[in-house]
């Protein structure tokens, strides 16, 4: 699913360039996932630092098979993916390198996406089924 590649390269950009501008863009409004993107951007802007170098390749984009009762419409899909992050940086404002960070391994995740004014959006990160 291409959305899903789109999604994770907003991430990407939001925590490489420590602005808040492309994660809002990735996830829904008041979101879970948005909550935990904020977090985590909070955390390298208390370093003063940024991740330098990072792109989460997304491996597998499958729509999940939904519950009869899980009430899901067009609007609201559950997609199963498989992502790796690369190697990359962890950089301090002054551009010093503060870590360096190994290619992640693969994780599998179920996302919630919904669809917004602008695409698909990320609801929710839950474990895989």
């Amino acid at each position: 699913m291409a959305a899903v590649t789109a999604l994770a390269a907003l991430r990407d950009r939001g925590f490489a360039t420590r602005d808040a501008g492309p994660l809002e863009r990735a996830s829904a409004a008041g979101s879970p996932a948005l909550a935990a993107d904020m977090d985590e951007l909070e955390a390298l802007a208390r370093r003063g630092a940024r991740l330098a170098g990072l792109e989460t390749v997304v491996l597998r984009a499958e729509r999940a098979p939904v519950p009869d009762a899980a009430g899901t419409s067009t609007d609201d899909v559950l997609v199963d993916v498989v992502t790796r992050s690369s190697a990359h940086r962890l950089v301090a404002d002054d551009g010093s390198v503060l870590a360096v960070v190994a290619e992640g391994q693969d994780v599998p995740a179920r996302l919630r996406l919904v669809r917004q004014e602008d695409g698909w959006a990320v609801q929710e990160v839950l474990s895989p089924s």
